[in-house]
């Protein structure tokens, strides 16, 4: 499962960790305290274990995207998904392969970096301001869902 901490709010690569000096790791059940976010582990041989979550948050599959340095339009979409944005819909994803960071602003508009890893499986609630970026292995599949 990926890890959380508090990250510096001036970046000069957004594909680093970009850790506080000293670093400060935020356990999961903080983030769900500050955020409303869930992080879940599951093993993707077997659908079981997903499943169970999707129909536990009564969710439906959209589709499944992958995005790497041969992604067309790579920095363009890269800028895009990097910008702070919000929606009043939930941002829910499972890593299938690859990693990257989802930033979400906890009660005292600080970030927290979510290090998602393959395996994880990420709902950030409608409301959150949040981005993603790829860190530096630079691709990431992912399959997205929705709420039912």
């Amino acid at each position: 499962m990926g890890r959380a901490w508090y990250m510096l709010s001036e970046i000069t690569d957004q594909r680093l960790e970009n850790h506080l000096d000293p670093p400060q790791f935020v356990d999961m059940a903080v983030v769900n305290a500050e955020t409303g976010v869930l992080l879940y582990e599951v093993i993707l041989d077997t659908d079981a274990e997903w499943k169970e979550i999707v129909q536990k948050h009564n969710l439906v599959f959209v589709f499944d995207q992958h995005c790497s340095r041969e992604t067309p339009d790579y920095n363009d979409f890269m800028r895009i998904i990097f910008t702070e944005h919000s929606h009043d819909y939930p941002g829910i994803r499972l890593i299938t392969a690859g990693s990257g960071y989802f930033d979400v602003r906890d009660r005292s508009n600080r970030w927290i970096r979510i290090e998602v890893v393959t395996g994880d499986f990420i709902i950030i609630p409608g409301g959150i301001s949040h981005r993603f970026t790829m860190d530096s292995n630079e691709s990431v599949t992912s399959k997205k869902f929705d709420d039912a």
